[in-house]
């Protein structure tokens, strides 16, 4: 029997045991349990996850939070919150209440609502007992729900402790303010300050909010960043398991009693970009994301478009002049989800005169006479430099001016890498030697100096030579570099450069006493060389066409006038037009205009669009002539063509022989005078074998040959040309047809008979 009753009581023992578990669910006796609110189900791409948990509680205080998933194929924790479930502390809440002497560190514990507000008086000397006294008024929404005072001044600490019974109304979840006021004590100084700060509540839990005596629960928010490791490797659309574990103060842990899902919709698998880099410098940004179709990169706030391989997705930028400093970068993934952020350094690129900020040298300008080759000091009234370390695409402008002479100009960059310059130059020595131009174009400079030498030449030494381009049609050509080199010390040296202008013409300082090689270039031409002293003041070079290449501007050009006829009648509008099509040039724009004879312009239309129909009506009136001057502009160069039109006067078109004769057909189709067809027939027999005859007597026509043909000649008149004789039994022209039997055979026994 006794161990029947042992038996029972350890049952019971063990029965009670497992009913009193901290962590399950409360409807089933626990003591607090775990909900999991979201995320369920939904896809995520990238970004922060925030997965969102309740906790309830009965007799236990929750003090933490951990987050479980299988994202890497293992179920571990991902990430834990560390903040106590319906406490907070205000430690960091130092507030003022005395004037320059003292400081009072109110420490605020948030537990259902604040019971206690106190802390610590830092001063060099202790205050003295009584010397304060406090008053904590606790609002939320405008409205007092609570204040209380200390019972009496007191020391340095002066704290005021809250209880149930001190509140109106209990803290509901959200913003609250606690109130801080010395209002009595000895130390006048201080009496009358004041000093607030701000708390957050928590959503308390159904059941805690009837019971004041102590907060058990709450919602909470764990924000995670899943899927941006780049040595997760985790297939797309994989449901990920997730639960979350919670702690109490007791010790004892306990998860969710179910666990739930979501979904990765884009893997990043990695990313590719240089952490530091360089002004006007060409990067190359690379992402691989699965699941993604159209990728952007966002570089220091400014979109760009990228290319899209397989799944990497790719764009090269030349980096902007306004980026230096940290620069944020990231990826747009279809329009809708952003991946984490990521930095690029980014360092002043410069190219500057020598100082003691920028030293390394790559640059070194000096002067010689081009005379002598003795070193000369010299101004550099004007200098552009447009510098970079990319495609040019972005760059940097460097100008520099010095109306000093020197004998060198020394040039520093960063950073110490390969930087490409386009340098222009004016350089001059005062009166003595004019100035002169130096335009080498782009150059790489390194680390390594490049030392250039320009050459000038004394006033008495040199002249000025204009040289004028054009080419075969006599036509004045701009645009055109001209490049001057001399042999200085056994050396090719370049003296002169310069453009052509608006007026074809470029002028240079030069030594007549010497041969010089000239070169004049342009797209579009055969680069034109020559070689002569140049003695004279000016020169004419024509430039040819460049083999393979073509300057005509006609070539590829397609155009149409109307109206197409090529005589108007007078008083009459017509519509003038005009249209041009290119599958050679990019025209710039074309049109046409109407001239009188009189020089006149009568204003016609324009367009920049090729292929579009220009058109305006004008009324020619009895005008003799109209002119259509039309014309298009390719590379600044007009092309012209004009179409003539004569102006007939309709008055004097009714006289003439073919107008008699057919006007004399119409009178005869209309029965005119009762004649029918025969009678027709009758009247031409009478008029051919009187016009022979008369023909034949004449000029002493007398052979048959002679005859016939004359016969024919008239018949092929009356019947073809003129159309008076009818149709024969329906048969058009038959009697054409039959005198020209006759003639045929009236040849062959012609030749027969010899």
């Amino acid at each position: 029997m006794k161990k029947i009753f042992a038996f029972l009581l350890l049952g019971v023992f063990m029965l009670s045991f497992a009913s009193a578990a901290a962590w399950g669910n409360i409807s089933l006796g626990d003591d607090a349990e775990v909900t999991l609110n979201s995320p369920e189900g939904g896809a995520f791409g990238f970004g922060d996850i925030i997965f969102n948990i309740s906790i309830d509680s009965v007799n236990v205080t929750p003090m933490n939070l951990t987050l479980f998933t299988n994202e890497t194929g293992i179920w571990e924790a991902r990430n834990t919150t560390t903040d106590v479930f319906g406490e907070e502390n205000f430690t960091d809440n130092s507030v003022r209440i005395q004037d320059d002497d003292f400081n009072y560190n109110v420490t605020a514990i948030k537990s259902g609502f604040v019971t206690f507000i106190g802390g610590t008086r830092d001063a060099e000397t202790p205050p003295a007992a009584g010397s304060i006294q406090l008053r904590v008024t606790i609002t939320q929404g405008g409205d007092i729900i609570a204040q209380k005072s200390a019972a009496a001044p007191t020391d340095s600490l002066g704290n005021v402790t809250f209880t149930s019974s001190d509140y109106t109304s209990i803290i509901s979840p959200g913003l609250f303010n606690i109130r801080v006021e010395n209002i009595g004590g000895t130390d006048s100084m201080s009496k009358g300050s004041s000093a607030s700060f701000s708390g957050e509540l928590f959503s308390i839990s159904s059941q805690q909010v009837n019971t004041l005596g102590g907060f058990g629960g709450g919602t909470k928010s764990i924000t995670y960043e899943g899927l941006h490791d780049n040595l997760i490797q985790r297939r797309l659309n994989n449901s990920i398991l997730w639960n979350a574990e919670a702690c109490g103060s007791d010790g004892e842990c306990g998860f969710a009693t179910q666990n739930r899902t979501y979904l990765a919709k884009y893997l990043e698998r990695n990313r590719t970009h240089n952490n530091e880099s360089f002004q006007t410098e060409e990067k190359s940004f690379n992402v691989n994301i699965e699941g993604a179709t159209l990728v952007t990169l966002f570089y220091n706030g400014t979109e760009y478009t990228t290319t899209k391989s397989g799944t990497n997705f790719n764009r090269t930028l030349q980096i902007p002049i306004g980026s230096i400093g940290n620069n944020s970068i990231y990826w747009r993934v279809d329009g809708v989800i952003d991946t984490l952020i990521s930095y690029q350094n980014v360092s002043e690129t410069v190219f500057t005169l020598c100082n003691a900020t920028y030293n390394t040298l790559f640059l070194n300008v000096s002067f010689k006479d081009e005379s002598d080759s003795s070193a000369l000091n010299a101004s550099i009234p004007t200098s552009t430099f447009v510098y970079y370390l990319g495609d040019g695409t972005v760059s940097k402008t460097y100008n520099f001016i010095n109306t000093s002479d020197n004998y060198a100009y020394e040039f520093c960059a960063t950073p110490n890498r390969t930087l490409k310059v386009d340098s222009f130059f004016q350089y001059k020595q005062g009166t003595a030697y004019p100035q002169r131009v130096a335009d080498p174009g782009a150059i790489e400079y390194t680390n390594v100096t490049t030392n250039t030498t320009l050459f000038l030449l004394g006033v008495a030494d040199g002249l000025f030579v204009t040289f004028q381009t054009i080419n075969s049609a006599q036509q004045i050509i701009s645009g055109v570099l001209m490049t001057a080199i001399r042999s200085i010390a056994g050396e090719d040296q370049t003296v002169g450069v310069g453009t052509t202008g608006d007026s074809g013409s470029v002028t240079l300082w030069l030594n007549p006493d010497f041969i010089h090689d000239f070169l004049f270039t342009k797209s579009g031409f055969t680069d034109q060389s020559l070689s002569f002293a140049p003695t004279q003041t000016s020169y004419t070079i024509t430039m040819g066409e460049g083999a393979g290449t073509v300057n005509s501007t006609i070539k590829g050009i397609d155009y149409s006038v109307t109206p197409i006829n090529d005589f108007l009648e007078n008083d009459t509008t017509y519509s003038f037009g005009f249209i041009l099509t290119s599958n050679f040039w990019d025209v710039s724009e074309y049109g046409f205009n109407l001239r009188l004879s009189n020089g006149t312009i009568i204003t016609g239309d324009t367009s920049t669009v090729s292929g579009t129909q220009l058109t305006t009506s004008y009324d020619v009136n009895n005008q003799t002539l109209i002119f259509l001057d039309a014309f298009w502009l390719i590379n600044g160069e007009y092309t012209n063509i004009t179409r003539t039109w004569s102006v007939q006067n309709t008055e004097y078109l009714g006289w003439s022989i073919k107008t008699f004769f057919a006007d004399l057909t119409i009178y005869l189709d209309s029965g005119l005078f009762g004649l029918d067809n025969f009678g027709r027939l009758l009247i031409a027999f009478i008029i051919i074998f009187i016009s022979v005859g008369i023909m034949g007597q004449k000029f002493g026509i007398t052979s048959s040959l002679g005859i016939t043909s004359l016969l024919f000649g008239v018949v092929l008149f009356f019947d073809v040309v003129t159309g008076i004789l009818p149709d024969i039994r329906g048969v058009a022209n038959l009697p054409t047809f039959i005198a020209g039997l006759v003639l045929t055979l009236a040849i062959l026994n012609e030749v027969q008979s010899r």
